[in-house]
């Protein structure tokens, strides 16, 4: 049809969260994204960058499929770290990726291995049939807006340092 239309409203924004949990991953709590339509367990190099994590080269280029056409983005490296998730104690192999929002994402094959269920009616991540901490909406909000102040302020002390070195010369 060649008639435009009108995007159907959405719904309540509450019913479009996604599950949201704090994870520790090398000894620093990770922001995760619980995403059971991913096929890779991710890590944001600035997590790598604060816990000291080893990083390696991966011997070949690996695409980083999206689900949609014409995706193009690669990444070169992967670590591996001990993470805690609930009673979860376990070493996992991560790619880096520049990811938006969150320091983390697993997905399905972690999400298998240890028996976590996304229970969307009720907001909740289950192991093995108990309830997990998560984030509630008004926490990961929160937790977004206390995070993208502080990649504001660091900007900004990159600039101030950049301006006095600028000013020194």
């Amino acid at each position: 049809s060649s008639k435009p239309m009108n995007r159907p409203n959405r719904g309540d924004p509450k019913d479009r969260k996604p599950l949201i949990a704090l994870i520790e991953i090398n000894g620093a709590k990770a922001l995760t994204l619980l995403d059971s339509g991913c096929t890779i367990e991710a890590l944001s190099p600035a997590h790598v960058q604060l816990t000291n994590g080893k990083v390696s080269q991966l011997s070949e280029q690996q695409s980083l499929q999206l689900g949609t056409v014409g995706s193009r983005a690669k990444f070169n490296y992967g670590t591996v770290m001990n993470l805690t998730f609930g009673e979860i104690k376990d070493k996992v192999y991560f790619d880096i990726v520049n990811i938006d929002r969150y320091d983390a994402i697993v997905g399905t094959r972690f999400m298998r291995k240890h028996g976590i269920h996304l229970d969307f009616e009720k907001g909740q991540v289950l192991i093995r049939g108990i309830p997990a901490p998560t984030l509630t909406a008004g926490e990961d909000h929160s937790e977004f807006l206390r995070r993208s102040s502080m990649r504001r302020e660091q900007q900004m002390e990159r600039f101030r340092r950049k301006e006095s070195k600028t000013s020194s010369d």
